[in-house]
């Protein structure tokens, strides 16, 4: 297999191993360089490629950091990577967090050579081929690695883009090829991962059912949140909510998205919530009394937006914070804010999501806004919130129907024509039987209101031989609206 002399990668810093990590877990990493890869008693070994295919390097592990990184990932206690070394293996589920673990570690080879890079497999170590990497001239480091907690280990980083070790890099990928072969199947003549990382495991119907239930709830504490600090009516809306790999995530939201990464201990890793850049300026606009920014903002926020925005996602964090608090204590804590799409690499490494898609209307503008939640870590709030689900517990901000609370309740409803304008001498002239040309046309949208408040657009449709109003577009969430009324 050819190597390219010139496109050769470089081995990463302790510096890097360590923020990476840091950023994946959420915990304080130690990491120190060892003089040599002998220290590595490899168990688990990792290959990562280009695009094309073509390797750049490996990582093999020794069995205390494949299991505490395995288990570290989950957010679960130091026993169960301390069990795991003592019988001398790792368990199913223990793997396939080391498989997301491996993934990450792409980001270790990236760089001017190689910007992308993939994992091409995830195997134990033939230690024949452990012992011919060790003694080859293969460009190699070795870290002794200690995740707060738990046990150390040590992990050795060697690149495969080097020119001569052809044969051996060779042997190397077709042994790491059987252990793909076994995550990958043809489907409609294509190849793809049967262990797929944009598509996890382990989050059931009724644990995503729970979680809308609480993020509907949200929405409405964050909503009365914004409006406060904005003095702008703002209602916010959950359109989607569906698991999603970063990658794809970061392909569908705006170059200057206004990015945040947030804590909830004790939960591990890092979660993100982003506005849109025409929410970040709609935001900008009403804390600045309504200054005009342009609509099609797409500058980078400078450090005094970034000011102005803090309060307003610090709300929305709380928020989120407290309703998730009813089934599972966490505390909020900001970690940072990127204000260009491009520094959003290294912000969260994880590539397993939940994805909850927002519209956020902001006196009368709609735009974007998402928040992503880690599967992982969030496992023990998914687990919680099924639980009280199960047991008729909705948390103490769930509000009953509004059908149910208000069934004797009435209001006038009202459709309006638009307004039209004539010579005050032609009023002057009305007599019955005039017809007067009204400002729609048939099939127009005409307004629908309650108490003079616009609820729906309508367009008038025949009922037998009354007219009837079908509403073709909701302007504002109708149990929030009544509610209001109530």
């Amino acid at each position: 297999m050819a190597s390219n002399a010139n496109a050769m990668g470089q081995l990463p810093s302790e510096r890097q191993v360590a923020e990476m990590f840091q950023t994946l877990l959420g915990v304080p990493v130690e990491v120190t360089r060892q003089e040599d890869s002998s220290k590595t008693s490899a168990y688990s070994l990792s290959l990562h490629v280009d695009p094309n295919g073509s390797p750049i390097g490996a990582v093999a592990a020794d069995l205390n950091f494949t299991a505490v990184m395995s288990v570290a990932l989950a957010g679960q206690s130091p026993r169960e990577s301390d069990d795991a070394i003592y019988k001398g293996s790792l368990d199913l589920d223990l793997w396939d967090n080391y498989k997301e673990v491996s993934n990450v570690m792409n980001v270790l080879f990236a760089g001017k050579a190689y910007p992308r890079v993939l994992l091409h497999s995830v195997q134990n170590v033939d230690l024949p081929v452990w012992s011919r990497l060790q003694h080859a001239h293969i460009p190699m480091v070795s870290y002794a690695i200690e995740v707060e907690g738990f046990q150390a280990g040590s992990a050795t980083m060697a690149l495969l883009d080097v020119p001569g070790e052809e044969e051996l890099i060779d042997m190397v990928m077709s042994t790491g090829a059987e252990a793909a072969a076994r995550d990958l199947q043809f489907v409609d003549g294509k190849l793809i991962r049967l262990y797929d990382f944009h598509k996890p495991k382990g989050v059931e119907r009724n644990q995503l059912n729970a979680l809308r239930s609480n993020l509907n709830i949200f929405t409405k504490g964050a909503a009365a949140a914004m409006t406060e600090i904005l003095q702008s009516p703002v209602h916010i809306k959950l359109v989607q909510l569906h698991h999603q790999g970063w990658d794809d995530y970061s392909t569908n939201i705006d170059s200057n998205a206004f990015i945040t990464t947030f804590r909830l201990d004790p939960l591990a890793s890092q979660f993100v919530v982003t506005f849109s850049p025409g929410l970040s300026a709609k935001c900008l606009d009403s804390r600045l009394s309504g200054s005009e920014l342009p609509t099609t903002i797409r500058r980078t926020l400078t450090d005094l937006d970034v000011t102005l925005l803090g309060p307003v996602i610090n709300a929305v964090v709380e928020e989120l914070s407290d309703s998730i608090s009813q089934h599972y204590p966490v505390r909020p804590h900001i970690v940072r804010h990127v204000t260009e799409k491009f520094m959003m690499e290294g912000v969260t490494i994880s590539l397993t999501w939940i994805v909850a898609w927002m519209a956020v209307t902001v006196a009368g503008s709609t735009f974007d806004a998402s928040i992503c939640f880690p599967v992982v870590p969030l496992q023990p709030v998914l687990f919680a919130m099924a639980e009280d689900a199960a047991h008729g517990v909705h948390g103490a901000g769930t509000e009953p129907d509004i059908s149910e609370s208000v069934p004797n309740l009435q209001v006038d409803l009202s459709v309006h024509f638009p307004s039209i304008t004539q010579m005050m001498e032609e009023v002057a002239n009305y007599k019955e039987g005039f017809v007067i040309p009204l400002g729609a046309q048939r099939g127009s949208k005409l307004m629908l209101t309650a108490r003079n408040r616009p609820l729906a657009t309508v367009k008038a449709v025949r009922m037998g031989r009354r007219l009837g109003a079908q509403i073709t577009e909701l302007i504002e969430d109708p149990e929030d609206f009544i509610g209001q009324l109530h």
